[in-house]
């Protein structure tokens, strides 16, 4: 009997060894790091997990988009939205950000798939806000409730605009869609003072020093974030098809493979052979990266959620998910 226990440690030790040796790594990089690092990662394999700085709300940016995907799909499932519907773009739809619906004209007509395509592709943000529009702001949070409970709640891109500018002063709910583009084009250093002469108010009375400070604080509030423990749940269930029929499931995994703004990120510290279906997201001083990792063309091997938050905007921290990706790739892949 002693022997069978003694064996059963032994083994139990081995296949929770990722796990520590992993942890380890990670405390010396938050150590070094002057920021904070939050991490989630399950092992698909046999169920280990490993979990640091989880016990707070992290703030998700871009990668609530696919959250916005799965409740999108849901909705075509139910026969709510068709993906072939054709949508035409309008001024008022535009958010500042990257994509190709932000260089499109006002008047052009593109189908639900394809704005979906560059939601999660392209991290088009102009594309989120319209597919939320779709599902309506409302259903969206009652799936997210489901899916991801004590997640805050998640707004459009553009609200973020309001909320974040309205800790500088309420007078940001007087700007429109197309102020926000304008104001992204000013370094960020010098926004606030560009927002303060738009809306004709003094600098000194500000409520914050800047848009930096505007949207520490905003973040306090807790809209759109989430448990990284919640994430990595809601990605295995996407894995398993617990949310999505197949065909959808498959869709949506595929345009996060296909992802254009994650290579300098976790996939950058991964083994070449290895698939990540992932998505980033970045906000002033926050990054994030959410995926799963794939060794084979069968099922994930994990699900993993990293979210970061840097005192500095002018701090590289793609080089925090890169050394991450590697020690992944060492212990655990």
């Amino acid at each position: 009997m002693k022997l069978l226990v003694l064996i059963y440690l032994s083994l139990s030790t081995l296949s929770h060894a990722w796990e520590v040796d992993l942890k380890k790594e990670i405390e010396k990089m938050d150590h070094d790091f002057p920021g904070e690092i939050g991490v989630v990662i399950k092992n698909l394999r046999d169920g280990t997990i490993l979990k640091y700085n989880d016990n707070k709300k992290w703030y998700l940016s871009s990668t609530i988009k696919v959250i916005i995907g799965i409740s999108l799909l849901k909705k075509v499932e139910q026969g709510k939205i068709n993906l072939n519907q054709k949508i035409t773009l309008k001024e008022k739809d535009f958010v500042d950000g990257g994509g190709v619906l932000i260089w499109s004209k006002p008047g052009k007509k593109f189908t639900v798939g394809e704005i979906l395509k560059a939601m999660i592709r392209e991290s088009d943000n102009t594309a989120a806000d319209i597919l939320i529009n779709q599902i309506g702001v409302k259903e969206l949070n009652f799936d997210v409730a489901k899916w991801m409970p004590g997640t805050g709640k998640i707004t459009s891109l553009l609200k973020v605009r309001y909320l974040a500018y309205g800790e500088l002063h309420p007078k940001a709910q007087s700007l429109n869609n197309m102020d926000f583009i304008l104001l992204k084009n000013h370094p960020l250093e010098k926004r606030h003072e560009v927002f303060a002469e738009k809306i004709n108010v003094a600098v000194k009375d500000l409520k914050a020093n800047d848009l930096e400070e505007a949207f520490e604080k905003y973040y306090q509030h807790g809209h759109n974030s989430a448990y990284l423990a919640d994430f990595v749940s809601l990605l295995e269930k996407l894995e398993k098809r617990m949310l999505l029929s197949k065909e959808n499931t498959n869709l949506l995994m595929k345009h996060m493979e296909s992802m254009k703004t994650g290579d300098h990120r976790i996939k950058a510290g991964l083994s070449p052979e290895v698939k990540f279906i992932q998505k980033t997201g970045t906000q002033i001083h926050r990054a994030c990266n959410v995926g799963l990792i794939k060794k084979s063309k069968d099922k994930a091997d994990l699900a993993l959620a990293v979210c970061i938050r840097k005192p500095s905007e002018n701090m590289d921290s793609d080089i925090i998910f890169k050394k991450i990706g590697q020690k992944i790739s060492n212990l655990v892949i």
